[in-house]
């Protein structure tokens, strides 16, 4: 048997509405599986939105700042062939 379950993104109000599994569904709110085995059918962004109440996008920009930041230490710590800066 099939449910329809509303979803709301905390941040924008973007809003799913994803058919799923009843009985698979009440496992994994349970606990009983990682929401990636148990809906596979699922895109990442959903299943996010499920976990978190976050969509995709929101997710994205949340974390963009670190992405950069992990970039940018990353270019700091390499040296070029002679031990010196890469640049």
């Amino acid at each position: 048997m099939k449910t329809t379950v509303a979803l709301k993104c905390t941040k924008c109000g973007h809003e799913e509405m994803p058919e799923l599994d009843v009985e698979t569904y009440v496992q994994w709110k349970a606990g009983e599986g990682r929401i990636q085995t148990m809906f596979p059918e699922l895109s990442d962004d959903t299943r996010e939105l499920m976990i978190s109440s976050i969509c995709g996008q929101c997710f994205d920009r949340m974390f963009a700042d670190e992405d950069d930041a992990d970039e940018s230490e990353d270019m700091a710590n390499e040296v070029d062939e002679d031990g010196g800066e890469p640049w």
